[in-house]
């Protein structure tokens, strides 16, 4: 089995209540960095076919839509051991640096050469440490996940009312390239 975990991290803290309180302190840091992108909404609507629907349906499936919530929710599944620490895996890399102060790095993958700076040792130990930690393939299921920026902290009202201003470009870039034959 290949092992690819390149947003892993080891908590600095092994009190589970303490990193549980760290990551609780996370979600107003990383709800200044959400970003709603009009290029994100429209290649939703785009892919999705979804240009003739309104505002109302088109939020509707993005809040249900896996691909588009990836973008803004910041989840951390956290992975405590019998030894006492405690490992993550951050699912949304653009957060990855607000979890700096209270863990370090603890990436692991086996697919290149490891990173310069680690030596051989450390890194193997590394993938030993990953393969214990996870006992099924899928990375969720073998820890306690945590969603610092979940669907419920997505405002609807901003998120349609964004969805109505990108419908309206582009049904009017639609309309114009029509007109002009493009």
């Amino acid at each position: 089995m290949s092992t690819k975990i390149y947003n892993g991290i080891k908590f600095k803290s092994n009190n589970f209540k303490e990193v549980l309180d760290q990551l609780i302190l996370l979600k107003k840091p990383a709800l200044d960095l959400l970003e709603i992108k009009d290029l994100d909404i429209e290649y939703i609507i785009l892919k999705n076919n979804l240009i003739d629907k309104d505002q109302f349906t088109i939020w509707d499936f993005m809040n249900n839509s896996v691909e588009f919530l990836s973008y803004y929710i910041f989840k951390v599944i956290i992975f405590p051991t019998t030894e006492g620490d405690i490992y993550g895996y951050c699912f949304n890399s653009k957060y990855l640096g607000l979890l700096d102060d209270i863990s370090d790095e603890f990436s692991y993958y086996d697919n290149t050469d490891h990173p310069e700076d680690i030596d051989y040792a450390d890194w193997d130990w590394r993938g030993m440490k990953w393969d214990e930690i996870l006992k099924s393939y899928h990375i969720k299921d073998n820890g306690f996940s945590y969603d610092i920026i979940g669907s419920n902290d997505l405002d609807a009202r901003t998120f349609r009312k964004r969805i109505k201003e990108v419908l309206e470009v582009m049904k009017r870039d639609n309309k114009i390239n029509s007109i002009l034959g493009n």
